[in-house]
């Protein structure tokens, strides 16, 4: 029996339940005996797939590089165990393959977002036509979504949809809190997930018989445009274009570390960096509480294993359970953290918004969205583009942007403030257009996991306390008061005095000369003053609030931002203070230093 097994997220041989059906027909023989399989591994460069539209290039380079370590890690199990790369759409080039390559059957992971659905719902269809049957199995989520859903029992709410009687959460059957997601999980599965299942390397060569001849299949029809093994190179992925933005080209030159240290992608980094990250740090895992690691750290001060779990070179439930064995080791009387700001709980952050995102209708949009507040928004070309390319005039917000253009992945905390920045706090723009951006240039751009928190921190969904705004001057100060991060990543400012770092239009002329730094020549002036911006987008956003307070979405957490602030304590804060003892208003009299001559340049954005 000819079975081919198709690599979609779960780019791993460890816990892969998709991978491992594909040699259940070996104990399938009609006498009980051990049929042999012929397998075929295959992954497709689909250029429709909207995450592949606009890819940027640091995140092509790393899902090239986990095809080539699954290509790799397949061929050391046997050299003809080879993965064979389609390019094209799914609904055309894989029922065209199987036909052509006498396939029986085909097994592939579960992708439960909306493009993922269609597309598969159009595979199977078109398979079964041909007689060639599909199995499909969760893989990228703790439990399987469909499991969580029949379990849950909606709670009596006074929030409903307009003219429908009904509770969002209960038009959904989805939990739409954390909290209530969490009860859910600890009623249903008290111990917590399934643990991971054998690696397939441990039956891959039980009973199999490879596929005769691969170089003919590649080569036996030409327009389905298929490889023998992974591409060799960006360029040959064919899939984009691949969008470089200006600043992404200008930060990859010789002053950037290479992305290869910072994120190789494949399997074999993923289970090492969750070695290094996890099992060899119990204590610091035990105590871990996202909240009190710093935005500015480097190196990195959280364990970096999103990318590896964005892509699926690491079983989410591996991850679980090195967590929790690693906890256990710790014979402390110290208190261990807790969900949400626990490793443990930022797993079911993303649990949670996987959830949420499988069954909300436009997710990813905010019209016709059920669980997103209905904002006004602007939309400039010039402000989201000075904002993408690190060229707001605001220190901490234009690092933390080089960082994302450079190396394709930001601290979470950092990526609330440059988010609150473009949305709510200052720039007034739609987080529709953020989240595209992020999309674009995370490594670890997960379709649910970035449009839950745009929405978040936008605070069109899920978090509802929208006077409470990221500071742009003074929230980097909290964890790096020398500004290294800001020197770091802006090598035009590494000379500024501290005292100026995180707001340079403060300093003296003189100080900005001698700093090698004037501002409105070597550093954008401020585009916006931030404190006036502030000021006007709190109206605004109290008047879009009350418009829609009659149908409020369910989802609002109107007590506390439990994962960043739990304890609720207003002067436990990133945001700003309620007593200012300077102003850092870039546009206050005497408070803007620079060249007469380069003022207007802010104006005119």
């Amino acid at each position: 029996m000819r079975v081919l097994h198709w690599f979609r997220k779960g780019l791993r041989l460890h816990d892969n339940p998709a991978l491992l059906a594909s040699l259940k027909p070996l104990a399938a023989g009609p006498d009980g005996s051990a049929t042999t399989v012929e397998l075929l591994f295959v992954f497709i460069l689909d250029p429709s797939l909207p995450d592949h539209i606009d890819i940027g290039f640091r995140r092509c380079k790393f899902l090239l590089e986990c095809l080539q370590s699954l290509d790799h890690s397949l061929s050391k199990l046997n050299p003809e165990f080879r993965l064979l790369t389609l390019r094209g759409r799914p609904e055309e080039v894989l029922p065209k393959a199987c036909r052509a390559w006498g396939v029986e059957h085909v097994t592939y992971e579960e992708d439960t977002d909306a493009y993922g659905r269609s597309r598969d719902a159009a595979v199977r269809d078109l398979l079964a036509q041909s007689h060639i049957s599909v199995s499909v199995h969760s893989g990228h989520t703790l439990w399987a979504l469909d499991w969580l859903r029949s379990k849950y029992v909606p709670p009596p709410t006074r929030t409903a949809v307009e003219g429908s009687g009904v509770s969002v959460s209960q038009a959904l059957g989805i939990p739409l809190t954390y909290q209530s997601f969490c009860a859910l999980t600890r009623r249903v599965a008290p111990q917590g997930p399934a643990r991971p299942l054998p690696s397939f390397a441990e039956y891959s060569g039980q009973g199999i018989v490879l596929s005769p001849g691969l170089e003919s299949l590649v080569g036996s029809f030409v327009d389905l445009r298929c490889s023998l093994g992974a591409p060799a190179s960006v360029d040959d992925m064919d899939i984009g274009p691949i969008c470089y933005s200006r600043v992404g080209k200008d930060l990859t030159d010789s002053t950037a570390e290479p992305q290869e240290l910072l994120f190789p992608g494949g399997e074999a980094e993923a289970l090492d960096r969750l070695h290094r990250m996890v099992t060899e740090r119990p204590s610091w895992v035990r105590g871990f509480a996202k909240p009190a690691t710093a935005p500015t750290g480097l190196p990195i001060s959280t364990t970096g294993l999103s990318p590896y779990l964005r892509y699926g070179c690491l079983s989410v439930r591996t991850a679980w359970w090195a967590l929790t064995e690693a906890r256990r080791t710790v014979k402390t009387p110290a208190s261990a953290s807790q969900p949400p700001v626990s490793l443990h709980g930022q797993l079911l952050w993303r649990e949670f918004f996987y959830l949420v995102s499988s069954v909300t209708p436009n997710y990813d949009k905010m019209e016709g969205n059920p669980i997103c507040r209905q904002i006004p928004w602007k939309r400039s070309a010039k402000l989201l583009a000075a904002w993408t390319e690190a060229r707001t005039g605001f220190p901490f917000i234009d690092a933390a942007m080089t960082q994302l253009n450079r190396h394709g992945w930001m601290h979470h905390l950092a990526r609330h403030a440059v988010a609150c920045f473009l949305t709510r706090g200052q720039l007034w723009q739609s987080w529709t257009d953020g989240a595209a951006v992020f999309q674009s240039l995370l490594l670890d751009a997960d379709w649910a996991l970035n449009s839950a928190n745009w929405m978040w921190l936008s605070a069109s969904a899920f978090f509802h306390q929208y006077y409470r705004v990221y500071c742009p001057v003074g929230f980097g100060r909290k964890t790096d008061p020398e500004g290294k991060f800001i020197r770091h990543f802006l090598p035009c400012l590494k000379n500024m005095p501290k005292q100026y770092i995180y707001a340079p239009w403060t300093a003296p002329l003189a100080v900005q000369k001698k700093a090698g730094c004037v501002i409105g020549v070597d550093y954008p002036v401020p585009i916006v003053d931030h404190q006036e911006m502030r000021a006007a987008n709190l109206v605004k956003m109290k008047a879009a609030y009350d418009a829609c307070r009659k149908f409020a979405p369910s989802s609002a957490n109107k007590g506390t931002d439990t994962e960043h602030n739990p304890s609720n304590k207003k002067t436990d804060t990133p945001h700003y203070p309620s007593n200012r003892k300077t102003d850092t208003s870039p546009t206050k009299l005497g408070r803007l230093t620079t060249d007469k001559s380069q003022a207007s340049k802010r104006r005119k954005l």
